[in-house]
């Protein structure tokens, strides 16, 4: 059995640990995926290629990007052609497509240069062509496809190397243990339950039920009449009650365990019932979605913590602090909150790690080690509460090593803004603000420029150097930039195979919000930093200024020397919002 390996950091560098946080492979990559079937794809210089357990390199370093293998197939890139290679490195097919998924259990999704989506087997045949806005995969070898309006096109199993369409069905909703919920075409409610092998487990001939959940034992349902709801209730699969609620504005979830949290929101307080619609408690809010081996998060009273409790509802454990991120219960563990900060606690309510790590830190528990952050440095805690591993600090600024385009962050501001708007609250005065043209500064005149000044290196940021960016209006008019949440379209380019190329980007917001304008007055500049890009390709680098506009216009700065690896040439990685204020 190969025993589980783990990602370290050092400096700027990675490599592999064990669980008892003894260095296996010193951290002398660039960067490295986790081992997935005894392989890790790892990047020592500008070019990926693969290593074993021992750190030994077993395919060649030559791929513009990798990813993990998974059964026993991996995606990789040469160049922005995308081809599967097997764990001996050998060439299995090209992959005519923008981007595929890991497979799984035979099949991987793939985006065509459209942006749509379809479905190839582990031969690259194509099973489901790529004209779907959406392919979602559940249990029962189930998918659904999505049209350009975001409608579920069509219902279709997988089987015998085919997808077969379910006629007849226009909707669906995963349950527990393998059920389906589904709406027929012709009925705009919820009437129909299938088993785990897809059979039709239930039918509501009664075309004014509509069912809610489906449970091991039983089915929460609604009543109609017209558009009008008479009740909601609980019945067995032979329809016989258990509890029904005529209040309109009363909910049923079904927590798993045999509990169910009835909520109407004209009160403050909901309810725990079983299955036979017993009363055991009441409470504010059921914080977990489901029972998980036996616990749950509920609040009993509002403005009170959230806790942990068993299925008769009593406290479980001696957590201090407030029960959060219910999402990790299914993973086995408990978040809690406490004066600012998080800890960990298991499912019997017994801490691991007491309220320290840092408030928004991401847990993850994988082969029996959590993986959080303190004071945003990561670091390892074992299932006893014991730090095996803490990265150190390292002060030390150093060029930016990545294989994929940087988001673009030439944020400014035309003055500072007003304490109310949402950008004060989100940016403060951080942006760079304005400053008067001095004598000294020899900008030419009577233009829009964008300066690079090679000769003056500064921190990007707390942990990449950066170069001095001047960008000046010489003119005699005021001048307006579009922005987007504070950005200019100002990215870095390089010279790659005679052209230009962006190795930067501004990914598309989806809040109208981020949309504006900054202004920058005559005989006026702002000071910016753009990152000292290093990497295995030696070439030119320059920064593009757009004024963001339809009939505006594009500035280039001065070239200068740089140096990229190739994956930031093509290669966008998906962008993860961190905050309202910065939603793209």
């Amino acid at each position: 059995m190969i025993k589980p390996l783990f990602i370290y950091w050092e400096k700027d560098k990675v490599g592999f640990i064990d669980q008892q946080g003894k260095i296996i492979i010193p951290a002398v990559y660039a960067e490295a995926d986790d081992f997935s079937e005894g392989l890790a794809a790892v990047r020592k210089d500008g070019y990926f290629g693969y290593i074993n357990t021992s750190g030994a390199l077993v395919i060649p370093a030559k791929y513009d990007y990798a990813t993990s293998f998974h059964e026993g197939m991996a995606l990789v890139y040469e160049g922005e052609r995308p081809i599967f290679i097997n764990p001996k490195g050998e060439f299995q097919f090209e992959s005519p497509f923008e981007s595929a998924s890991s497979f799984l259990h035979g099949l991987a999704k793939v985006r065509g240069q459209q942006g749509k989506y379809g479905i190839i087997n582990k031969s690259g045949k194509l099973l489901a062509d790529t004209i779907y806005q959406r392919i979602t995969a559940y249990s029962n070898n189930l998918f659904l496809f999505y049209n350009d309006n975001h409608d579920i096109e069509k219902m279709a199993q997988f089987k015998d190397d085919t997808f077969h369409t379910v006629i007849g069905y226009c909707d669906i909703l995963p349950l527990q243990d393998g059920y389906l919920l589904a709406r027929k075409a012709d009925n705009n409610k919820i009437s129909v339950l299938f088993d785990s092998t897809f059979h039709v487990y239930l039918h509501a001939s009664d075309i004014s039920m509509c069912i809610e959940h489906a449970a091991p034992t039983r089915i929460i349902s609604k009543k109609y009449s017209g558009d009008h709801r008479i009740y909601i209730q609980i019945t067995d699969y032979q329809d016989k009650p258990f509890f029904r609620d005529t209040s309109t504005a009363s909910v049923i979830r079904y927590l798993g365990a045999n509990r169910y949290f009835v909520k109407n929101y004209n009160h403050d307080k909901g309810i725990i019932i079983n299955q036979f619609g017993q009363f055991l408690d009441s409470i504010y809010d059921a914080s977990s979605e489901l029972f998980y081996q036996g616990v749950a998060v509920v609040q009993k009273n509002p403005f009170e913590e959230s806790q942990l409790v068993d299925t008769s509802l009593k406290p479980v454990g001696k957590i201090n602090g407030s029960v959060d991120d219910t999402w990790s219960l299914a993973e086995g563990f408990v978040v809690f909150y406490n004066n600012g900060h998080r800890g960990i606690a298991d499912l019997n309510g017994h801490v691991i790690m007491k309220a320290g790590l840092d408030q928004d830190s991401r847990i993850v528990l994988r082969d029996g080690l959590f993986l959080t952050t303190l004071k945003d440095k990561p670091l390892y805690i074992n299932q006893q509460g014991k730090v095996i591993w803490a990265m150190q600090a390292d002060t030390i600024k150093r060029p930016l090593n990545v294989s994929s385009k940087n988001y673009g962050t030439f944020a400014v501001s035309s003055e500072p803004p007003h304490e109310n708007s949402p950008r004060y609250r989100f940016f403060k005065y951080e942006l760079p603000m304005p400053a008067p043209i001095q004598p000294t500064q020899k900008f030419a005149p009577g233009k829009i420029q964008v300066i690079v000044n090679t000769d003056s290196v500064m921190g990007y940021n707390s942990s990449t150097l950066g170069y001095q960016v001047w960008l000046a209006n010489t003119t005699d008019t005021l001048t307006t930039f579009h922005v987007q949440d504070g950005r200019l379209y100002m990215v870095v380019q390089a010279y790659q195979d005679n052209e230009w190329t962006d190795i930067e980007y501004l990914p598309s917001s989806w809040c109208g919000n981020s949309y504006g304008t900054e202004e920058l007055k005559p005989q006026k500049y702002w000071s910016l930093v753009c990152p000292q890009y290093t990497g295995a390709i030696k070439t030119n680098l320059r920064i593009r200024l757009s004024s963001g506009d339809e009939h505006g216009f594009t500035v280039y700065s001065n070239v200068f020397k740089g140096s990229i690896n190739p994956g930031q040439l093509w290669r966008t990685t998906r962008y993860v919002s961190s905050n309202i204020m910065d939603p793209y």
